[in-house]
C-alpha cells in the first residue's frame, strides 16, 4: 500500500482526506505526495472534503438537497424522483479502466439480489463531457442495468462536481497527462456506495473493495426498502 489508510468520521467534518480505490495509489502518491502525509487533500473542484469511513452514519444522516441530471434515456431526473424510494449511489465513467468496472459489476450484483424490492440503482459519472445519456446508454447495456430499476446519470460537469463535493461529501480530482502515463487514471474519484434513505437523506457510505461492507449495505438496504 503506498498511502496510509486515514480516519475520516463523518462527526470530523469538514476536514480530511479523500480515500479512494487502490488503483489510484500510484497516482495520487505521485500527485499529492506531502499532502496524504498531512492529512489533507486541497480538492481542485470545490475544497477538501473527507470520504467518510463509517458505513451507517447513525444520528448524523443529511440532507443531499435539490439537483437536476440527465438520465441515459434522456429524460430529466430530479432529487423529487427519489425523494420517496431507498436509493444506492456509485460514482462512475465509462472510460475508466480499473476501478469502474469493478464497482458497476457489483452495482450489477445488487441489482439481482434487490429485485423485488422498491430500491432504486443510480450510477452517476462524473465525466460528464464524455458521457452523454448515448455512452451512458451503450454502458448501461453491457451490464444488464434494468432502465427502471438502474439509472445512469449525467449533467452539466459543475452541477455534477458539485453534487459530488459538496452534497455527498466525496472527493473529485483531474489528474494531469503526466500523472496518467505514470499509471494514474484520468479521474480520481470514491470507490464508495451511498445509501440514500427516503426523503434524500444519505444514512450510509459503503467501501466496494470490501466484500464485507457490501454485505452491510444488502442488510441496511433491505431493512429499509419496501416490497417493489
Amino acid at each position: 500500500m503506498i498511502s496510509p489508510k486515514v480516519d475520516f468520521r463523518p462527526d470530523r467534518w469538514p476536514d480530511g482526506l479523500t480515500d479512494v480505490d487502490a488503483p489510484y495509489r500510484l497516482g495520487i502518491a505521485i500527485v499529492l505526495g506531502t499532502v496524504i502525509a498531512s492529512a489533507g487533500l486541497c480538492l481542485g473542484v470545490v475544497g477538501p472534503y473527507p470520504a467518510p469511513t463509517r458505513e451507517d452514519l447513525g444520528g448524523r444522516p443529511f440532507d443531499l438537497g435539490g439537483f437536476r441530471l440527465v438520465e441515459r434515456s434522456g429524460r430529466a431526473v430530479s432529487d423529487s424522483d427519489l425523494a420517496g424510494r431507498v436509493w444506492v449511489a456509485s460514482f462512475i465513467f465509462t472510460r475508466c479502466p480499473m476501478s469502474c468496472p469493478r464497482i458497476t459489476s457489483i452495482m450489477k450484483g445488487l441489482q439481482g439480489k434487490l429485485a423485488g424490492t422498491d430500491v432504486q440503482l443510480v450510477s452517476l459519472s462524473v465525466d460528464p463531457d464524455h458521457d452523454t445519456p448515448a455512452v451512458l446508454a451503450e454502458f448501461a447495456r453491457r451490464y444488464g442495468a434494468d432502465r427502471d430499476r438502474w439509472w445512469f446519470l449525467t449533467g452539466p460537469k459543475d452541477g455534477v462536481e458539485r453534487l459530488v463535493v459538496e452534497r455527498f461529501k466525496l472527493g473529485l480530482e483531474t489528474t494531469s497527462a503526466a500523472d496518467r502515463e505514470l499509471g494514474a487514471e484520468a479521474i480520481l474519484h470514491s470507490p464508495w456506495l451511498a445509501l440514500v434513505d427516503r426523503g434524500n437523506r444519505v444514512v450510509g457510505y459503503f467501501d466496494t473493495n470490501e466484500a464485507g461492507s457490501i454485505a452491510n449495505l444488502l442488510r441496511q438496504v433491505r431493512l429499509r426498502a419496501a416490497p417493489a
